[in-house]
């Protein structure tokens, strides 16, 4: 079994540190509650896959960027979770997908299939 430590230096060395230097990266490496569902994805699929775990770690920072954009206030990720915080992030969600479908952006993370 390998300890945490080992699994946070080579998360560390392996995803965060692949990351593109850009205002969603700083929200992620920032946010606790995406970090450790980062830390979640690294264990679960180990060194595999790292595009898919910085993609997927990408989608959630979007998604909070998006709603601090559209002014809702949250201090982290895991607020966002909150029952009460449902309708802002489902709108948040659907503003994102709108965005792919209109701008047809290759890569971009929110794709009408993943929330089908």
């Amino acid at each position: 079994m390998v300890s945490w430590v080992e699994t946070t230096l080579s998360f560390t060395e392996n995803v965060l540190n692949n990351f593109r230097t850009d205002q969603i990266s700083n929200l992620v490496k920032s946010d606790d509650t995406i970090l450790r569902f980062g830390a979640f994805l690294f264990e679960k699929y180990n060194t595999t896959q790292a595009q898919f775990k910085r993609q997927s770690m990408r989608q959630l920072g979007r998604l909070s960027l998006e709603l601090k954009n559209k002014g809702d206030i949250f201090k982290n990720f895991s607020e966002m979770l909150l029952p009460e915080k449902f309708d802002a992030v489902v709108n948040a969600t659907k503003a994102l997908i709108k965005l792919n479908i209109t701008t047809q952006q290759k890569g971009q993370s929110f794709k009408y299939h993943h929330w089908r």
